[in-house]
């Protein structure tokens, strides 16, 4: 990928960055040589989206913002604002998809955090106790 660096690599997952920007490619996502959700999970989860006028495969909402918590808890160990905003937007069936997956433990935790962003009790990003 043109202008991108390449950050980490590992059997499941790189991740690249450009311009501050991190993307992370996955085969299963995975933390340390640790997959933390099989992509079987997500296959039936697609759907088209429109970026910009470009058609691409991208996540159903519920499915996505899953995703995120599972991937601020077992990855990140932190709540970011694109995280809060990702749950916000898209929270209506989040939760029922982390009990299909089995993250409903990070969701808990991720909820705790979410809450403490939003009341100001914490600023975001917000380190997430385990």
């Amino acid at each position: 990928m043109r202008g991108y660096k390449l950050v980490v690599k590992e059997p499941y997952t790189i991740a690249l960055r450009k311009n501050g920007v991190n993307v992370d490619l996955y085969l299963h996502p995975s933390v340390g040589n640790i997959v933390f959700l099989r992509a079987e999970q997500l296959h039936g989860e697609v759907r088209q989206a429109d970026f910009h006028g470009v058609k691409l495969p991208a996540l159903k909402p519920p499915a996505e913002a899953a995703l995120a918590i599972a991937h601020a808890v077992y990855k990140d160990g932190e709540v970011t604002i694109n995280d809060v905003v990702t749950y916000l937007r898209w929270r209506e069936g989040t939760l029922e998809k982390c009990r299909e997956w089995k993250c409903l433990d990070a969701a808990g935790h991720f909820l705790a955090a979410l809450h403490d962003v939003l009341t100001g009790r914490a600023p975001a990003p917000r380190l997430i106790p385990t």
